[in-house]
């Protein structure tokens, strides 16, 4: 890369905040502090909440948002041989029906037929397959890094451990957000109605 072309790379900020202006959300900026910046925007009837923050030493980027849990539905998937993978004490690995699908990631979930509803939708399994890196989950709390949630209220997250900076890979997560929230209301696992906080 020319030396000059280096001084007009869009920083994490600008990319963010077109990112906001092209979803319909709203960017907020964190100043000079890594990690308070963020977008927030609607996806349906949620509000997903992007940022980053820092784990070990390492910026991780994450989406969040909460939902109404109907029924206690917990998932999480990840890459095999990932990260997630090589630290994970559950062997749990579950299958869903779709061998390509399958051999790519490991699924744990305390549901089987409700998880296997949800990777039915062709659209949230070709979004994933998409990721380089992928954590997603759904959970009945907040985990360690945010308050917790109320009774009957979950958290879909997404995470890794880069900062995002690819506009076209933002928009696609911030599609898989909507898509997996419509599935779990499709399936049973999740209403639209309003979790009563935000992010």
């Amino acid at each position: 890369m020319p030396i000059l072309e280096r001084f007009f790379v869009p920083t994490r900020d600008e990319i963010w905040e077109q990112l906001a202006e092209e979803i319909g959300g709203n960017f907020y900026d964190g100043g000079l502090w890594l990690g308070d910046s963020k977008v927030r925007a609607h996806v349906g009837d949620w509000i997903v909440t992007l940022d980053t923050y820092k784990d070990a030493g390492t910026i991780s980027t994450r989406l969040r948002a909460p939902f109404v849990n109907k029924d206690g539905f917990v998932f999480s998937i990840f890459r095999e041989n990932s990260f997630e993978d090589r630290h994970s004490d559950d062997t749990q690995d579950l299958e869903v029906g779709h061998v390509d699908f399958d051999e790519r990631f490991i699924i744990k979930s305390n549901n089987v037929e409700e998880v296997k509803k949800l990777f039915s939708d062709d659209k949230i399994r070709e979004l994933l397959k998409r990721q380089p890196q992928v954590y997603f989950s759904a959970a009945k709390d907040s985990g360690w890094y945010s308050k917790d949630f109320p009774d009957g209220i979950g958290e879909l997250l997404f995470k890794v451990r880069s900062e995002i900076k690819d506009l076209a890979r933002l928009k696609e997560l911030y599609a898989l957000f909507g898509e997996t929230l419509d599935q779990l209301c499709r399936i049973g696992a999740a209403t639209h109605d309003d979790p009563g906080l935000v992010i």
